[in-house]
């Protein structure tokens, strides 16, 4: 089959590699699916939005709403358009599928996306204040997100009901999508945000750590970190600027 922005005009550029996953359905069976972001340029609302298509219900030859979920964030419009870049998705609770995806988006917002309900319909944005959704983190202005967060679980607290998923969420900002990107030099930042539960998180929350210059004892001139004690009661993870001018993460971490 075929999913283009003929089906749903909310589908753009997307420069996402979909991840093929197992989603639960009603009655402890199991859907497969290929979750996207809707990626860039789309001729729909504008807005940054996650796509679950199921694989099997394209065989017909035709979309119906009940044949894929979209789930938008609501950030970006028809003048001043956004876009998903590429999710992260996990099983938190190990039970082989699918429950929750995280993604950043052109306004430099980290979203995550729960997706544990057997009833796709319930699938959402995971963080809300009553029908206005929120993002996890929020970058400074200029520091857009188009590579795909990497998720490990923070081993330095003990997961509970308190702070779960208590996952943290790495990633780089930057753009090298456009022509005009080539000279931009604004400050881009590698970021380890700590999902525990709490959203709308800045770059004050965090602890910063820093990229400088030296020589090492062997007499090798190179890079150096600082290397802070992270206090996970004070800070919601950290961060690090990225200090040379134009340079930028567009390429996904790996762990």
């Amino acid at each position: 089959w075929e999913f283009t922005s003929t089906d749903d005009p909310d589908v753009g550029f997307t420069f996402s590699r979909p991840s093929i996953v197992p989603m639960k359905a009603s009655g402890n069976s199991i859907r497969w699916a290929a979750v996207f972001g809707n990626g860039y340029n789309d001729v729909g609302s504008g807005e940054a939005k996650l796509f679950i298509v199921f694989l099997e219900d394209g065989l017909d030859g035709s979309w119906s709403s009940t044949d894929y979920v979209e789930i938008t964030t609501g950030v970006g419009s028809t003048t001043d358009r956004n876009g998903l870049s590429t999710p992260a998705v996990v099983d938190t609770d190990g039970d082989g599928v699918a429950d929750r995806a995280y993604a950043g988006d052109l306004k430099g917002n980290v979203w995550a996306f729960d997706l544990s309900s057997a009833n796709s319909g319930n699938w959402d944005v995971a963080y809300k204040q009553g029908s206005n959704v929120k993002p996890l983190f929020t970058a400074p202005a200029n520091q857009q997100i188009t590579s795909t967060p990497v998720l490990v679980r923070n081993q330095a607290i003990p997961t509970s009901n308190a702070n779960a998923p208590n996952l943290l969420v790495m990633f780089g900002t930057g753009q090298y999508l456009t022509s005009g990107d080539v000279t931009t030099t604004d400050t881009q930042a590698m970021y380890g945000v700590w999902d525990s539960g709490t959203d709308e998180l800045v770059q004050s929350d965090l602890l910063e750590q820093t990229i400088g210059y030296g020589t090492t004892t062997d007499g090798v001139f190179g890079r150096t970190l600082t290397d802070y004690a992270m206090d996970f009661v004070s800070y919601d993870g950290w961060f690090m600027n990225l200090p040379d001018s134009g340079e930028r993460l567009i390429t996904d971490p790996v762990i």
